[in-house]
């Protein structure tokens, strides 16, 4: 049985796409999807249940992604690390450009838009609020504020969290 649920566009008809992936996007906040740039729409989220946490990593052709606040979520905070690709995030009232390794948290019970202009995918890590802040309080107060995972505990941080997740997409436990 392989460890990570894939959900995928690929087998389905091009102009059903993207209503499709909205729906399947939904599970991470309440967001809404555009197509950017000339090329057909496609996209795959990869999912797995750890514990308190999940963790998804959603691939996508160029897009941009809006989401409105999602008040169900209010007890969770994610972790989105740029996998592959570039992408810039609009959260907790900062804007920021991801580069391949860097990360920052965002609360999904906030507003959030992110574009990307080329193939990109996430790794996004939902982390329960509490437990969280427990560990680290106030860590709702660095929402939106980007982390190099070149150098320094970004990096650190960034190369586990990465490498778990090859681990995971090897099927390795």
């Amino acid at each position: 049985m392989p460890l990570l649920e894939e959900l995928s566009t690929a087998e389905v008809a091009i102009p059903d796409r993207l209503p499709f992936w909205n729906d399947i996007a939904r599970m991470i906040a309440p967001v809404r999807v555009e197509p950017h740039g000339e090329a057909p729409f496609e996209a795959r989220m990869y999912r797995r249940k750890l514990r308190e946490c999940e963790l998804l990593s959603p691939c996508s052709s160029p897009a941009r992604i809006y989401s409105a606040p999602d008040f169900e979520s209010a007890g969770v905070l994610n972790i989105q690390v740029q996998y592959k690709g570039r992408s810039t995030n609009h959260t907790g009232g900062r804007t920021a450009t991801l580069e391949e390794g860097d990360f920052l948290l965002y609360d999904p019970s906030k507003p959030l838009w992110l574009a990307f202009e080329e193939y990109t995918q996430a790794i996004v890590l939902r982390l329960p609020l509490a437990t969280a802040e427990e560990r680290i309080p106030h860590l709702r107060s660095q929402v939106g504020i980007k982390v190099s995972g070149r150098q320094g505990p970004g990096a650190l941080f960034s190369n586990f969290l990465r490498n778990a997740w090859e681990e995971l997409e090897r099927n390795d436990e």
